[in-house]
């Protein structure tokens, strides 16, 4: 009698080893495993899936397949096994890898749902099983155990086709007489034939279709192009190379033609599910299928879901405009931040030729202003964190009172808190990476570009050993600051090498405050001898300062004070720091009366308040300062199109 069901368990080592074969466990750049699809199309007890479930730990425990992120559906054509297979199939209580989908697998049509096929086909239809498998995949791996006889003699159309596909997309592995109990103890019925272990790998037609039919769109939009201008800036951070603005402008009109065709087909296939749901109910009330009536709102759905896409992808194009230009690279982190809340209102415009255009042209416009602020930024958290880090003056403002105090930073050393020790870290001291904006805002105002400098504190500090010896104590030296780190504070000591550049920073950020006449000629020689000689009266300044704020019951000291808020103490505090400085200075033997007035002779100070202001890629001689009316605030001149 022949034997139609060819019911032949698969001994447990063969089925180990079949797994092994099948490409499951894959980890993703996270290193978290991908979830797969898998069907055992001739599943007949579950002896397959059941050696995934008993061999899963290898010899020192460790999980072989990543059970949590697998689905494994069964087909059995005979029924009587049902039960036994759905017990296999269970590996927790009331859990279960998947479910009995089938029983015909030869008339199964739902293959292409899966991302794995492993099976055990009868050897008699082993070719059979193995072909409609390989047709029905989307993409994927298969593993079939077979007789040997059916790819060592293709004499059949079948035969061949699937040698032919072994040669092309795949390879076989011989295990000899595996359902043998000499070859395997735990066979549980025997036959008498040489088996293979077949793997066969799809991919997917629709991919390399799609590749293909966007290279010619491609070509085509190349000869179709009629060359717009190339945006040319003496910035050479925001040049794009040639053509690319065209292009990426053309991919992201194509990607928003197929997101449309995506949404319509999307919509055809819920319309077909509902009007199947609509006909099985019919069948089931047995009364005459009717289709509901389209809803008012569904065109608005699809726009809607349409819009959706569209956003994502125009966002997407513009953060690429925005990264190919490499000023991100460039800035501090809170520049950073600044640009990216304004670039928010950027990337909903139309991504057209023109707008981006009219961003770069901004972008170039607002260098200035973006690396100004970064220095302001810099100045303020010296300024901010250890007062001793600056020194103050009478401030310049149309022959009034400031209401904000004047101070500049001193030249010596600056006194950074906040780094805390971290003995067991391969990065022994924390936060030292936002030592490297300071780093950012000098290569600005000494007119350098390379920030990937081995001698800046971004290259110094890459080295262990340099890490090592800061914790220790030492005095590292950069192109910059020299730094030394003190453990128990947790601060770090900076010693700038450059006095040129400290001075430029103080009379940028003076200017741009009002602190500094906007010209320097403005100012009496009387004026700028006060400002340079800041330090030397500092100490003095201080005591005046807290007799002047003294309550009765004790002193204000100048260090404790605050300057920058609008409250009434604030207002005070400037006050007395007003009539502190002008007692001090008097003693000084200089006239405070004259120090505001405009004076007509060239002070003796001029040459050195000549600043910088250098564009994101800094021209190779600094630049005279533009005058402070002819600084523009960062703005993007778009083009709203439809």
């Amino acid at each position: 009698m022949k034997d139609d069901l060819q019911f032949y368990p698969t001994p447990a080592a063969l089925a180990l080893r079949a797994w092994q074969m099948l490409g499951i466990g894959d980890r993703d750049s996270n290193g978290i495993p991908r979830a797969a699809r898998i069907l055992e199309p001739s599943a007949g007890e579950g002896h397959l899936i059941r050696a995934l479930l008993e061999g899963n730990e290898d010899a020192r425990g460790r999980e072989r397949f990543p059970l949590r992120h697998l689905k494994v559906d069964a087909i059995e054509f005979d029924m009587s096994k049902h039960a036994a297979l759905k017990k296999s199939m269970q590996y927790g209580y009331e859990l279960s890898l998947g479910k009995i989908v089938g029983m015909d697998f030869l008339a199964f049509q739902e293959i292409a749902f899966y991302t794995h096929i492993i099976m055990n086909p009868p050897f008699a239809y082993g070719v059979q099983h193995v072909l409609h498998a390989w047709r029905g995949l989307f993409a994927g791996e298969i593993v079939a155990i077979l007789n040997a006889e059916t790819i060592n003699n293709p004499y059949s159309r079948e035969r061949k086709e699937l040698v032919a596909l072994i040669e092309d997309h795949g390879r076989v592995e011989f295990v000899g007489r595996a359902f043998q109990r000499d070859e395997n103890p735990d066979t549980l019925r025997e036959a008498d034939v040489d088996v293979v272990l077949v793997y066969l790998k799809k991919k997917s037609g629709a991919a390399t279709a799609a590749d293909a039919t966007l290279d010619a769109a491609m070509s085509q939009m190349e000869r179709d192009r009629t060359g717009a201008a190339n945006f040319e800036t003496d910035d050479k951070t925001l040049c794009i190379p040639k053509s690319a603005v065209e292009t990426a402008v053309d991919l992201y009109d194509l990607a928003v033609k197929q997101a449309k065709s995506s949404a319509l087909a999307q919509d055809m296939a819920a319309r077909a599910a509902r009007r199947l749901n609509q006909h099985m109910r019919s069948i089931a009330s047995g009364s005459a299928y009717m289709q509901n009536k389209p809803k008012d709102d569904e065109d608005r759905d699809i726009l809607s879901g349409w819009a959706n896409t569209c956003a994502e992808l125009r966002e997407t194009a513009w953060r690429g405009i925005l990264g190919a230009t490499m000023v991100e690279g460039k800035l501090s982190h809170a520049a950073k931040q600044r640009l990216q809340a304004r670039f928010a209102d950027v990337s909903a415009m139309s991504f057209t030729v023109s707008n981006i255009y009219g961003f770069l042209q901004g972008l170039s416009e607002s260098a200035w202003e973006m690396q100004l602020e970064m220095m302001c930024d810099l100045f303020d958290s010296w300024s901010r964190y250890d007062s001793s880090n600056v020194v103050h003056y009478m401030g310049w403002k149309s022959n009034d009172k400031h209401r904000t105090a004047a101070r500049r930073l001193k030249y010596t050393r600056f006194v950074m808190p906040g780094f805390e020790y971290r003995p067991y870290t391969t990065r022994y001291i924390g936060s030292l990476e936002s030592l490297y904006d300071y780093d950012r805002v000098f290569c600005i105002l000494d007119g350098q570009a390379d920030l990937d400098s081995p001698d800046l504190i971004r290259g110094t500090l890459s080295s262990r050993i340099a890490c090592s010896n800061l914790v220790d104590g030492s005095r590292i030296k950069t192109r910059y600051f020299d730094l030394r780190y003190y453990k128990g504070r947790g601060t770090v000591h900076m010693f700038p090498n450059r006095r040129d550049l400290v001075d430029r920073l103080n009379r940028l950020v003076g200017a741009h405050r009002k602190w500094l006449p906007e010209n320097p000629a403005q100012a009496s020689e009387a004026f700028w001898q006060q400002y340079e000689d800041a330090e030397k009266y500092s100490e003095d300044l201080e005591k005046a300062f807290g007799a002047l704020s003294n309550n009765g019951r004790y002193n204000v000291r100048l260090s404790s004070a605050r300057f920058d808020s609008c409250s009434d103490s604030a207002e005070q505090a400037q006050e007395s720091l007003y009539q502190a400085l002008e007692k001090v200075l008097t003693q000084r033997g200089i006239d405070v009366s004259t120090l505001m007035l405009e004076n007509t002779p060239q002070p003796k100070a001029q040459a050195q308040a000549d600043a910088a202001p250098l564009a994101l890629e800094a021209p190779s001689q600094p630049a005279a300062q533009p005058e402070a009316t002819e600084k523009a605030s960062i703005q993007f001149d778009l083009v709203s199109e439809d």
